[in-house]
């Protein structure tokens, strides 16, 4: 069972990660021609960003899992 908080942090990177598509599907429908290097770096620092803390939330998932288990 999730807490608040670890439910709270879910939804800002599912928040993030909406904003990271359409930060993506405009560049690629060629908005902003004169910054568009600049902000796919950008876009692909914010996946890096979300997989890392993906997986961190998943670590600490397993082990409190594995904490709370009864064998």
């Amino acid at each position: 069972m999730q807490d608040t908080n670890t439910a709270n942090q879910g939804d800002l990177i599912f928040k993030l990660d909406q904003d990271r598509a359409w930060l993506l599907e405009n560049l690629d429908k060629g908005k902003w021609p004169e910054i568009r290097r600049e902000l796919a770096a950008l876009e692909r620092k914010i996946s890096k960003f979300i997989i890392s803390v993906q997986e961190i939330m998943l670590i600490f998932d397993l082990k409190r899992y594995f904490v709370n288990f009864r064998y």
